[in-house]
């Protein structure tokens, strides 16, 4: 995929019939309101037809992705062709993924458990094989990176709030002509292996005493990175 310049500061990824009118809604009123440039779908998209041409563009002209994994994300093909799109921006050109958990355990869309597996089980009586397997990397990708998770009841104003605060900092420390330093990858020989710093993360948290884990990530990682534990999960942060 060529590099491109940036149209958008966040690509937003969700399951219409979930979060659409609820938290996807005041999430993108609050991005834009503090002149974030942000690109949602607001198409009712068609079961069984292929992503539309413009979502691929406009995830390859994105700096972020947010990715909101809820109860039916699993069951578009739409939602999953997007992530895999949004998963080799992030190989080949360094897309900063956010992962959001909407009502969802991080281990059932990494791990495609309870509602994600039922998706899957309908998807591999239809769906050719090797592309089932692509979208299963994918999500096992995306669930890994630091992100939010929202359970019942989470302050998701509050949330909102500091994912805002997130993407503000994070847009300040992107040059604005990286694109141009960019270098092409064929996708069809992308892989969906996470970074050394996801694996530690996910590693030290799952083995060590959450006190400990803080502790090391603030003693090794800052200031460059911080790691903050917010609702139940690492959180990412400027």
């Amino acid at each position: 995929m060529a590099a491109s310049s940036s149209q958008y500061d966040v690509f937003l990824s969700f399951r219409g019939e979930d979060t659409r009118k609820n938290f996807v809604s005041h999430l993108y009123d609050a991005l834009v309101e503090s002149h974030i440039k942000t690109f949602k779908d607001d198409k009712k998209l068609e079961k069984g037809t292929s992503i539309p041409e413009e979502l691929p563009k406009a995830i390859d002209e994105s700096k972020f992705a947010i990715v909101v994994f809820s109860m039916n994300y699993a069951t578009s093909s739409w939602c999953l062709d997007e992530l895999v799109r949004i998963i080799q921006g992030k190989i080949q050109r360094d897309l900063t993924v956010v992962p959001i958990f909407y009502g969802v355990n991080r281990y059932e869309v990494e791990e495609q458990r309870k509602m994600f597996a039922e998706a899957f089980d309908k998807h591999e009586a239809n769906v050719d094989r090797e592309k089932v397997q692509i979208w299963r990397k994918a999500l096992t990708e995306a669930a890994k990176l630091p992100g939010w998770v929202i359970c019942n009841g989470d302050s998701e104003a509050e949330i909102i709030e500091d994912i805002v605060k997130y993407i503000q900092k994070k847009k300040q420390q992107i040059p604005i002509n990286t694109a141009s330093n960019l270098l092409e990858t064929n996708s069809r020989n992308v892989s969906f292996w996470p970074t050394t710093l996801d694996f530690l993360s996910s590693f030290i948290f799952s083995h060590f005493p959450r006190s400990l884990s803080l502790f090391f990530f603030s003693r090794f990682f800052q200031p460059e990175s911080q790691v903050l534990v917010n609702h139940q999960e690492v959180a990412p942060q400027a």
